[in-house]
Parts: structure tokens; sequence; C-alpha cells
């Protein structure tokens, strides 16, 4: 098993990938802007 350290926001994100939800109401604010990035990466990427 590998252990990967990533930070709080990039776990959020991915647990709301794994929830596979339709939408994703987000609004690009200090300090979560980075989960909005993350998500908007996980789609462009088509995961």
């Amino acid at each position: 098993m590998t252990l990967k350290i990533i930070s709080t926001n990039r776990a959020v994100a991915e647990a709301v990938k794994l929830a596979k939800p339709q939408v994703i109401p987000v609004y690009p604010i200090t300090p979560q802007t980075s989960i909005s990035e993350y998500l908007a990466q996980f789609v462009a990427n088509g995961e």
C-alpha cells in the first residue's frame, strides 16, 4: 500500500469525486478555492 500525503482541500476534492455528484455548486473564495480548482481538473481529465 502506498501512502500519499495530500492537503485537506485535496482530500475534500477527492471525497467529492468519489461521491460522483451531478452538480457541484461552488464559489471560489479563500481558503477553499483550491477545492474547486481540483474538481475542475478532475472534470477536465474525465475523472
